[in-house]
């Protein structure tokens, strides 16, 4: 086992808490928000990540934008530096993703993804990029495919009872994956952000191809702690990794002016 790929099974783990760390308001005409999480790997800080909550509108349509961004400390740039950047906008009245888009640095080399989601001819296309080159596009059919980020937005709506399960077939513009989310039990959880009443979800990843659906070997015993309330606000991820684990930790959350 290298140090490279335990940081990169943690730098997984940064971005599965920013595209489940969404909590929208009610309306777009209501504030937004912005929440701060920290990751750490077998309890030494690694990286922070930011996520900010926007109602807006496009034309006549309310929309939301959702951003977030995360980079690793000081610590885990000598050897592994990582810089993220992640925006997703949909429409706010059933939840219909218009476009995503993925940009990062990982080690001085630049990627960049972005996914369209035209519904006029149900497709969802994608470019990516790496350091200015494209190295791949996909043109899929849209129907019951999501991006990262309103794919929570849809499991939110859900219900909240023990023993639910719900799944989503999940576009990244690289790749296709199965989500599979199941609610097995409740309890109190304290972070730096506060003490919460929480529901414990265990999340399966699969990464799908033409003819198997295997599980992506990155995502390990993990566990996610989400609030009881109606948001579903994300309050932890916890996962076991090659050497120890990894946990992310709400830190702090703000309404914007």
């Amino acid at each position: 086992m290298t140090i490279d790929r335990t940081i990169i099974a943690t730098l997984v783990l940064v971005w599965a808490g920013c595209i489940l760390a969404v909590a929208a308001p009610a309306e777009p005409s209501d504030p937004g928000q912005v929440l701060e999480y920290r990751l750490a790997w077998n309890g030494i800080s690694a990286a922070d990540a930011t996520v900010e909550i926007r109602p807006e509108r496009i034309g006549s349509r309310r929309t939301y934008t959702i951003e977030a961004r995360a980079r690793t400390n000081r610590f885990i740039d000598l050897f592994y530096p990582f810089r993220g950047h992640a925006r997703t906008i949909f429409l706010a009245n059933d939840r219909t993703p218009l476009q995503f888009y993925y940009d990062r640095n990982v080690r001085d080399v630049h990627y960049r993804t972005v996914v369209d989601f035209d519904h006029d001819d149900s497709r969802a296309r994608s470019v990516y990029e790496k350091n200015g080159v494209t190295r791949k596009k996909l043109d899929l059919p849209l129907s019951e495919l999501f991006d990262p980020i309103t794919a929570v937005f849809h499991a939110r709506r859900g219900s909240s009872a023990v023993g639910t399960e719900a799944g989503y077939d999940i576009f990244t513009g690289e790749s296709r994956y199965r989500v599979e989310l199941r609610i097995d039990g409740q309890g109190t959880i304290t972070v730096p952000a506060g003490r919460f009443d929480a529901l414990r979800i265990t999340p399966t990843v699969m990464k799908v191809y033409a003819d198997r659906r295997p599980p992506d070997p990155r995502l390990k015993n993990a566990t996610i702690w989400v609030s009881q309330d109606p948001e579903h606000l994300l309050l932890q991820i916890r996962s076991e990794i090659f050497v120890g684990a990894v946990t992310l930790d709400l830190v702090s959350r703000a309404l914007q002016p």
